[in-house]
């Protein structure tokens, strides 16, 4: 749907780790660098979330490592917006419980 909306494959990313993570990589530390990186003539994101969050409503991410561990980390809403002051907004689509009162800004 993105690609059909005019998004380039390029500028598309997708991470599903139901198989595990390459090395001992949190996927909330992929998540936040990558949008870090963002280009300043292009320093908008849709982040779309489909999955588990907790009571409080942050993002609950779960994998496994490469020695099969369970490996848990969160994300907040800190991780996904800008810092006061960037350029850039973040659209966010959440198929997640409690999510609104948390991300509502």
């Amino acid at each position: 749907a993105l690609q059909a909306a005019g998004v380039p494959p390029a500028r598309i990313h997708h991470w599903d780790y139901t198989d595990g993570t390459p090395g001992d990589v949190s996927p909330a530390e992929e998540v936040k660098e990558l949008l870090g990186r963002l280009p300043g003539h292009m320093p908008d994101a849709l982040v779309y979330y489909a999955g588990p969050s907790t009571s409080q409503g942050l993002w609950a991410l779960a994998w496994r490592d490469e020695e099969g561990a369970l490996r848990r980390s969160l994300l907040t809403p800190e991780d996904i917006l800008p810092e006061a002051g960037n350029p850039g907004s973040r659209l966010l689509v959440a198929d997640a419980p409690h999510t609104a009162r948390m991300w509502m800004r």
